[in-house]
């Protein structure tokens, strides 16, 4: 049997021990610390993965918004564990598709070829913060990121010019040191997602927390 974790970084919740900003700050800190010494002692207990998420202003629920900061360390601290990002939100609204693939390629480095990159659109809470659509925009988004990324990858010098984005002629660097490039997959909590993620060949995240 093969033990994957997910991360959603869940500081303890109000009431804290001290009035804000220090109860949040303690609360945060020590999530932090809980989960890199939680995965380090995976990591010699043989678990296959860990996943941190990318989320924002997740009052309560989560306070990881930069995991390829965490997965980064961890790299460092661990020898075998792949390392997830579970996952990173595609929509060039939440980041360019450039630093996706530059963040990725160097966690991968950092690792040895230990990472799995998650991708998805994230929810409406969050996306309209970011001025990302949310509805089924998001998705046409979300494929032609992903199709960026591994071109970037691919390629020795890449350009790109659509509705959605235009990229100038660049050599993107660091490359990944998986090749071609980490394997890819799509976070999804419902049907259409999942079906999505069979037509565009990519692995499936998903749990059953909204429906069956």
């Amino acid at each position: 049997m093969k033990l994957d974790l997910l991360y959603e970084l869940q500081p303890k919740i109000k009431p804290w021990a001290k009035p804000h900003p220090y109860g949040q700050r303690e609360a945060e800190q020590a999530a932090y610390e809980e989960a890199i010494e939680e995965v380090v002692f995976a990591d010699t207990l043989g678990f296959q993965t860990v996943w941190f998420v990318e989320h924002h202003f997740r009052d309560g629920r989560s306070a990881c918004p930069s995991n390829e900061v965490l997965l980064g360390a961890l790299s460092r601290i661990t020898k075998n564990i792949r390392l997830g990002f579970g996952v990173v939100l595609m929509p060039p609204g939440f980041q360019h598709p450039a630093r996706v693939a530059e963040k990725v390629a160097a966690v991968d480095i950092l690792s040895h070829g230990r990472v799995e990159w998650g991708t998805g659109r994230s929810t409406p809470m969050e996306q309209l913060a970011f001025h990302v659509p949310a509805d089924d925009r998001s998705r046409a988004m979300w494929r032609e990121a992903v199709e960026i990324v591994v071109k970037m990858w691919e390629q020795e010098r890449f350009s790109w010019d659509s509705d959605l984005l235009q990229f100038p002629e660049r050599m993107q660097t660091p490359k990944p040191y998986q090749d071609p490039h980490p394997p890819c997959w799509l976070a999804a909590a419902g049907e259409s997602s999942a079906a999505n993620a069979g037509r565009n060949g990519v692995g499936l995240l998903s749990f059953a927390l909204l429906q069956p």
